[in-house]
């Protein structure tokens, strides 16, 4: 659906008028051209194979486009191209159901109908013809994340075991480090395996994941605390350097300032220190997309590409505490 700013507005009142003019036009082929431009209209807001930095579509992204294009041009028509014999209740009955509204939300659905296993795996596999770190596999690997979410195919393994509020924290977590996984590790997605199944390769991913987030959870409310009295009957231990607090300090001081300027194309805010004290801090890589509007295989790629390059650095603050 689209947004509520003034150019999708504009939009959504260039739908509604093509809408009423096309119920006019008598001509049929003049009347095809006018729904596909509805159509074309429409699908500038889909939710998935955007175009990447303005070029035209190519291989799967440009199919699936079209097939959902196809499907949604049939829609109108079913409406729209009406016999001679129909009467004046039909029409407006079917004008009411081609409200702008109506049509962004039925090409989501359209779109989700098309994501089929097979349809993901050759996004799977075009991601992989792309060079690593490249913009081209960052444009395929969220093209390919959008279209997991988006289908509708992805498991709740373990649902039984758990609370539902607790269970929603747990998968939350898993599915941002599967899908994170899929990111990083799109080359080892073997086609041949897993009954030939994309979706396989991510579920069992997101299976073991679940579990692992468990553990860690599991892991840190051992410690958890109730009251003030428990902190105060706690044995303070032999003083032992804070290694989290340590980073942090280090990152936000950046003596030589380079994790400062080390960012994102085109995004300052959105450089090494705030992206890796915001992992330091708990935070999800969905929570970090969503406050910094950056898509997950974006933020990924660029966080372990950074952590590989300034590990030796990290280490030797480090050492000065032992």
């Amino acid at each position: 659906m689209i947004g509520n700013n003034k150019f999708g507005q504009e939009r959504h009142q260039l739908i509604k008028k093509l809408l009423l003019q096309v119920q006019n036009i008598i001509n049929a082929e003049q009347k095809l051209a006018a729904i596909n431009q509805i159509a074309t209209i429409i699908l500038r807001s889909r939710p998935l194979c955007r175009r990447f930095n303005g070029t035209p579509l190519t291989g799967v992204y440009q199919a699936m486009y079209l097939q959902a294009k196809n499907q949604l041009v049939n829609h109108l028509k079913q409406y729209l191209v009406l016999d001679k014999l129909a009467d004046e209740q039909r029409q407006v009955s079917s004008f009411v159901q081609l409200q702008p509204n109506y049509l962004y939300n039925l090409q989501t659905q359209i779109f989700q109908q098309i994501l089929d296993d097979e349809q993901l795996k050759k996004m799977g596999l075009t991601a992989q013809k792309f060079p690593v770190n490249s913009e081209l596999r960052t444009y395929a690997l969220t093209e390919l994340v959008k279209g997991i979410k988006l289908s509708g195919r992805l498991c709740r393994p373990h649902l039984n075991k758990f609370s539902s509020t607790l269970y929603q924290i747990l998968y939350e977590e898993a599915l941002s480090e599967t899908l994170g996984y899929v990111c990083l590790n799109i080359d080892l997605y073997d086609p041949n395996r897993g009954n030939k199944k994309f979706m396989n390769w991510v579920n069992f991913k997101l299976d073991k994941s679940i579990l692992k987030c468990y553990e860690k959870y599991n892991r840190y409310t051992k410690f958890e605390l109730t009251s003030f009295q428990d902190l105060e009957q706690i044995k303070q231990p032999v003083a032992t350097p804070n290694l989290p607090q340590i980073l942090r300090e280090y990152l936000i001081k950046d003596p030589d300032n380079i994790f400062h300027t080390t960012h994102i194309r085109n995004r300052p805010d959105a450089n090494f220190t705030e992206i890796a004290i915001a992992k330091f801090s708990g935070l999800s890589w969905s929570k970090i997309s969503q406050q910094l509007e950056i898509p997950i295989p974006t933020l990924n790629s660029f966080y372990n590409r950074w952590c590989r390059r300034f590990s030796p650095l990290l280490e030797t603050e480090l050492k000065k505490y032992f």
